[in-house]
C-alpha cells in the first residue's frame, strides 16, 4: 500500500492529519516571517552584521543535535510529544533561518553594491533550500534514521559556517 492511501486512511480514521501539517507548515512560516521582522527591525542596532550572521548559524548549525537530546528526554519522561512543543521546537530554527536572510543581504550589501547579488543569494537559498529538502526526506532518512540524518545535519551546517568564516576572513 502506498504511503498517500496510508496517509488517507490516517485522515480519515483521525481526522486530524492535514491539520497537522498544515499547523507545522504554518508555524515554520511563522517563524520565518517573525525572524525576519526581528532581523530588519533591529539591524540598526547591530554592529557587526558577520558576527550576529556567524552565531546565529552556529546555533542554527547545532540545533539539530539539541533536537535529539530534548526528543530522547521527552519519549523517555513523557512518552510522547504534545503538538505544541512540537511547534515550539520548529519554531525557534525558523525564526532563525528567516533572520539569517536579512543579514546576509545586508553583509552582500556591504561588500558588492550591485542589486545582482540579491539574486544570486535569493537563487542560492532556494536552490539549498530545494536540495536540502530533497536529500533529506529522500535518501538520509530512508538510509540513515532520523538521529544520523540530524547529526549529518548539523556536520553539514558546521562545514558551511566553517566556509562563510574563512571567506570572511580572506
Amino acid at each position: 500500500m502506498c504511503s498517500s492511501d496510508l496517509s488517507l486512511i490516517f485522515q480519515i480514521k483521525t481526522g486530524y492529519l492535514y491539520f497537522q501539517l498544515g499547523s507545522i507548515i504554518a508555524c515554520f512560516m511563522l517563524g520565518l516571517a517573525c525572524g525576519s521582522y526581528f532581523a530588519v527591525r533591529y539591524m540598526k542596532d547591530i554592529e557587526n552584521f558577520n558576527i550576529a550572521f556567524n552565531y546565529s548559524f552556529l546555533i542554527l548549525a547545532l540545533y539539530p543535535l539539541f533536537i535529539i537530546i530534548l526528543f530522547n528526554f521527552f519519549l523517555k519522561n513523557a512518552g510522547d510529544i504534545n503538538i505544541l512543543v512540537f511547534l515550539s521546537i520548529l519554531f525557534i530554527p525558523s525564526f532563525i533561518i528567516g533572520g539569517l536572510f536579512p543579514l546576509a543581504n545586508r553583509i552582500s550589501l556591504d561588500k558588492n553594491d550591485d542589486g545582482r547579488s540579491f539574486g544570486r543569494l535569493y537563487a542560492y537559498d532556494l536552490f539549498g533550500s530545494a536540495l536540502g529538502a530533497l536529500l533529506t526526506t529522500a535518501i538520509f532518512i530512508p538510509l540513515l534514521g532520523i538521529y544520523p540524518t540530524l547529526v549529518t545535519i548539523a556536520c553539514v551546517n558546521l562545514v558551511a559556517l566553517s566556509l562563510v568564516v574563512y571567506d570572511a576572513r580572506c
